[in-house]
Order: C-alpha cells, then sequence, then structure tokens
C-alpha cells in the first residue's frame, strides 16, 4: 500500500483533514483515513472517525439534491399489458417491485449477484404498454436487454443517449468526442512554456500545470454542478498542507484556465477533444428530456452525479436497480445510487438463483453478524 503521507505528523494530517473537508474534496480524505488506519496510536484512531464522517457526510450531499427531487417526481398511470401464458411467475420479491413499479411512483431496487435482476427487469417492462427508457453504461448489458425486452422500451447506454442529441458538428470526427490529450500536449497547446512558482514552496513546470487544468476539467465533467469552482481544483501532495494564499492562488489559477479549456471543448471547430465526460457533461447541461413514459436505470451503482441530475429533471417514473457491492465506475466520478438517493419504494432482491439456502446463510453471517442471530 502506498503512503504518502507518511512523513507527516499528526497535527499536520489534522490541518489537512479540515482543509480537505472544507474543500469536499474526498480524494485526500480518502488517502488521510487510510494513513490514520495504520497508525497505531489514539490520536490517529480519532483521526480516522473524523475522516470517515467526512466521508459519509460528503457522499450524502451528492445525492441531496437528487433525493429531494425523487420526491417530487408524478406518478405515471401505466396500462397493463396482458399477462404471457408459459412465462415462469415472479418470486414474492419480485412481485412487491412489480407492484411498487405499477402503482407509479419511483422505485429503488436493490438487487444483489443473482437474485433475478435481468428477469424482474423484464416482468416489469412486459406488464405494461407504456413507453420506457432503460439505460445501462456496459454496451453488453444493453445489448442483452434489447433481446429480452418489449418493443416499447428503448435501450441504451448513457453514452449513446447522450450523443443522439449532440450536435451534428462534434459528429463529424471521431477525435473531437471520443480523442485524448495528455498534459504534456495540452500544456503545448495552451502555451505553457515556463515554471509557475506559487510561493516559496510550491513550484509548478509547465506539465503540472496543465495537468491541474486539465483535472479541474475533469472533475467538473463528473460533477452535477453548471459552472466551474474552486471545488473542482484537485488537491494533493503538498497543497494539501499549504496556505490559505497560496490556495487561493491556485485555485484562481486553476479555475480561469480551466474554464478556457472548457470553452475550446465545447466549440465544435476547436481540435481539443470534448472526451466522453465531456460531452455527457455537454448533454447534461442542456437539460434534456427523455422521451418516455418509465426510466429504468441499470447499474445504478455507477451513476455519476451528472446522470443522476439529468434523471431528477425528468417527468418520467424513476427505477434505479444495482447492487452496492459491484462498483467498478468509481475511478471515472460514479456514485453509488443505490445507497442514499430516496425514492416513493425500495424493495430488495435476496434470493439468489446461483446457490442453495445454506450458503445464502453462511453469505450471509459473512455479512452481517445481525443476520445469524
Amino acid at each position: 500500500m502506498k503512503r504518502p503521507f507518511i512523513s507527516l505528523r499528526i497535527d499536520q494530517l489534522e490541518t489537512m483533514l479540515e482543509k480537505a473537508t472544507a474543500n469536499g474534496d474526498s480524494k485526500a480524505i480518502k488517502a488521510i483515513a487510510s494513513e490514520a488506519a495504520v497508525r497505531s496510536t489514539a490520536r490517529a484512531g480519532k483521526l480516522l472517525v473524523r475522516a470517515k464522517s467526512a466521508l459519509d457526510v460528503k457522499q450524502a450531499d451528492l445525492f441531496e439534491h437528487a433525493s429531494k427531487a425523487s420526491k417530487k417526481q408524478p406518478r405515471v398511470v401505466h396500462t397493463q399489458a396482458p399477462v404471457t401464458k408459459g412465462k415462469r411467475k415472479p418470486t414474492g420479491e419480485q412481485e412487491q417491485a412489480i407492484d411498487a413499479f405499477l402503482s407509479g411512483g419511483s422505485l429503488r431496487i436493490n438487487a444483489y449477484a443473482g437474485t433475478g435482476k435481468t428477469s424482474t427487469l423484464q416482468f416489469l417492462a412486459h406488464g405494461t404498454r407504456t413507453r420506457g427508457q432503460y439505460i445501462a453504461f456496459n454496451k453488453a448489458i444493453v445489448g442483452d436487454a434489447r433481446e429480452k425486452f418489449p418493443s416499447t422500451v428503448d435501450c441504451s447506454t448513457i453514452h449513446s443517449l447522450a450523443l443522439k442529441s449532440l450536435h451534428s458538428d462534434f459528429k463529424k470526427t471521431k477525435d473531437k468526442f471520443a480523442g485524448k490529450v495528455s498534459a504534456k500536449q495540452l500544456a503545448e497547446i495552451l502555451e505553457l512554456k515556463k515554471a509557475w512558482r506559487v510561493d516559496r514552496d510550491h513550484s509548478l513546470q509547465p506539465v503540472s500545470q496543465a495537468y491541474l487544468i486539465q483535472q479541474t476539467v475533469r472533475r467538473f465533467a463528473q460533477s452535477g454542478d453548471e459552472e466551474i469552482s474552486d471545488a473542482h481544483v484537485p488537491r494533493h501532495g503538498s497543497l494539501l498542507a499549504a496556505s490559505d494564499e497560496t490556495l487561493d492562488a491556485v485555485n484562481e489559477f486553476a479555475r480561469n484556465n480551466a474554464e478556457h479549456l472548457w470553452g475550446r471543448m465545447c466549440d465544435a471547430k476547436d481540435a481539443i477533444p470534448l472526451g466522453f465526460d465531456g460531452f455527457l457533461k455537454l448533454w447534461g447541461l442542456s437539460k434534456p428530456q427523455i422521451s418516455a413514459d418509465y426510466i429504468l436505470l441499470d447499474e445504478a451503482q455507477d451513476t455519476n452525479p451528472v446522470v443522476l441530475d439529468v434523471l431528477k429533471r425528468q417527468d418520467a417514473q424513476l427505477v434505479y436497480v444495482g447492487d452496492r457491492y459491484q462498483q467498478i465506475y468509481e475511478w471515472r466520478g460514479a456514485i453509488n445510487a443505490t445507497e442514499a438517493i430516496e425514492t416513493d419504494a425500495v424493495v430488495s432482491l435476496t434470493r439468489s438463483f446461483r446457490f442453495g439456502p445454506e450458503i445464502a446463510h453462511e453469505a450471509s453471517c459473512s455479512d452481517s453478524a445481525k443476520a445469524c442471530h
């Protein structure tokens, strides 16, 4: 395990945590928590508790607006489709999901591995004649869904959905929306040729300046925010313990240059790529309306704030489906919507079809001691 803060005293770590918490820097808070976890002093233990608490608050903040919006979603009136003979009957848990869905309110389905998530979604889609939009992040999962869902449901990845409404000028060259630029290349494009001495202890070379600008745009593009702000400027290394004056200078430099870079990225005639995160953000900022009566968001554990922001603006019924233990896209700004988002109803699928009740019981015991008593 890498320990970037191994040489720092506990009081320095405490100061860094205060600044990281104030800036909403989850990455820095996690790094501090990791360092505190391997130290054996009582003070380190208290620091670890504070860091974990700060992470919990940050996670809750990400969902605050989406949670409130979910409660205000109008109820959809479903026209039930006729039951097809020969289809297997749903389990009791799946029946609960179907009833909650047909009631027309927003729904969250916690579906663990092997518990029939796909068949549950099929029951929902085949149980109504209203128009649906199925969204997932994985192309293969969407392809499989197209074969199993009725014709009343459009199945798309979130990026393909966004790409449909992207201006045609962006589609003239694949490099504009799918290309990449390294920090070194960006430094040349932005003509960053001289080192910048921020203060006596901090100096940024052109490539480091470009990286700072690039990461600021990236964090903005993965957020639900409408404007670039100081909260999007990354903190790492010695900057975590820098003075407020130094941080203000870094924030201003990064913010101004990030706004310039984002403007060029959004210009279809400019060669700087918009990138997948960029065009998804551009789609989100356009406040799109998805043409559907209900929306099934699969892999909800891998949702990012941009997508949540788009969904909360919809008039359609929202159904979030996911497994909190299978989050794999956190590195791309994904957050776990199955953890905190509030809906009119919540249903959990716990019965696994991959193994018998004895193994399921043992798995439950290992996951939670309370389940064994």
